[in-house]
């Protein structure tokens, strides 16, 4: 019997211009050695160009990309989320009606597990996991709350100082609430899994 895995990501492995799109091509062709054609990669968030798109699509990659927005816009993406809990970064992307839409095609693939690929997306577990019965494991890539503590620390803009601090505590929240809800969480060092575990 074959095991299907959707891996949810929020980057694209193409075109690969950093370490995340490597990585996440990495995670994708390794799932791919072991699972043959029960693997599926999912983009949220990103839009690469439309010959690259072209390129994924044709292996089977679905896109959902971010909507457009405005600088006042993100201001008040920033504030609604911030204020109600949800993850800032996440909400230009996962609006409610689009947390729906993912869950619904995740169910039409029924897969055995669900990777998500950045904590950012761990408000979908929930949903995911009650929706489908499939396991979840979070891929955390990076302790977010940690790193922007850090850039806000060294910014030299008040703006900068804000913003990170906003998406520091923003993000801590999500880790401490929704992280436990994941069946496996992947850290990417031994003082990360410390973080999750404390």
């Amino acid at each position: 019997m074959s095991v299907r895995i959707l891996y949810l990501s929020r980057t694209s492995p193409l075109p690969a211009t950093g370490g995340a799109p490597v990585r996440v091509d990495s995670i994708w062709q390794t799932l791919k050695g072991l699972f043959g054609n029960g693997v599926t990669l999912a983009v949220l968030g990103d839009k690469p160009k439309p010959d690259v798109r072209r390129v994924l699509r044709a292996q089977g990659v679905k896109f959902f990309p971010p909507r457009r927005e405005t600088s006042l816009d993100k201001v008040r993406r920033y504030v609604s989320a911030y204020a109600s809990g949800r993850c800032i970064v996440a909400t230009r992307f996962l609006s409610p009606r689009r947390v729906a839409r993912v869950v619904r095609y995740v169910k039409s693939l029924s897969p055995d597990g669900v990777i998500l690929g950045d904590t950012e997306l761990a408000e979908l577990i929930e949903p995911i996991k009650s929706s489908t019965g499939a396991k979840v494991v979070c891929d955390t890539h990076n302790v977010w709350s940690l790193l922007h503590e850090r850039v806000a620390t060294q910014s030299r803009t008040l703006s900068g100082r804000v913003q990170h601090t906003l998406l520091k505590k923003n993000m801590l929240g999500i880790e401490q609430r929704l992280l436990k809800l994941a069946d496996v969480v992947w850290a990417t060092s031994d003082t990360d899994a410390g973080h999750y575990r404390d």
